[in-house]
């Protein structure tokens, strides 16, 4: 890659403490805006932190609806990071380096530039996140009532965990083991 196409801005992934993720996005931003009311570019574009909507089924209440970080302990950052010459820009480095709660760029001293299709990939969800994904609170082997349907009030022993928030389980039905698919919603754990 040759000088002028680094000095563009390009997407990193920062480490960050975890559980600092919107404090360390929050610093910068405020940094940021500092810097644009002094009228200095400080390199920095955008600054995201990757969310997934989550929904948490609520004991005989409609479930909640809950944000969670996709990628614990880190964010995603567009900058203009390196200079004509090709070295690291040292203003837009201790401006995100020296922020509390950054540990330090995926790649180190020689921070990774993230493709486009990358960051398609992490950010997609977020803007694509109009259904949200069921939480699984339930594990392999955990025995369930069912809430509803002909099996209502059945017991069933949780036997796998199947994609998009259905559950694999085995009801005793006159006395057989019947494998069913049933979704998160319609299980409750028995106290």
């Amino acid at each position: 890659m040759d000088n002028f196409e680094k000095m563009k801005s390009h997407w990193y992934v920062l480490q960050v403490m975890s559980g600092q993720e919107n404090r360390a996005m929050n610093l910068i931003q405020i940094r940021r805006e500092q810097d644009v009311r002094d009228g200095i570019d400080d390199g920095v574009d955008d600054i995201k932190i990757p969310m997934d909507k989550i929904e948490v089924p609520q004991k005989n209440k409609k479930p909640v609806i809950r944000e969670k970080k996709r990628y614990p302990g880190y964010v995603l950052i567009q900058a203009r990071l390196y200079q004509e010459d090709g070295q690291i820009n040292p203003d837009v480095w201790d401006l995100i380096k020296n922020t509390q709660g950054v540990i330090s760029f995926v790649g180190g001293e020689h921070p990774v530039m993230l493709s486009k299709e990358d960051v398609m990939e992490m950010l997609r969800s977020e803007e694509e996140a109009e259904q949200p994904k069921p939480q699984i609170q339930y594990n392999v082997g955990e025995t369930v009532t069912i809430k509803s349907g002909a099996f209502e009030g059945f017991e069933a022993l949780i036997e796998g965990i199947v994609d998009r928030g259905r559950l694999k389980v085995s009801v005793n039905i006159f006395g057989r083991q019947t494998a069913m698919e049933l979704g998160n919603d319609e299980v409750e754990k028995v106290n």
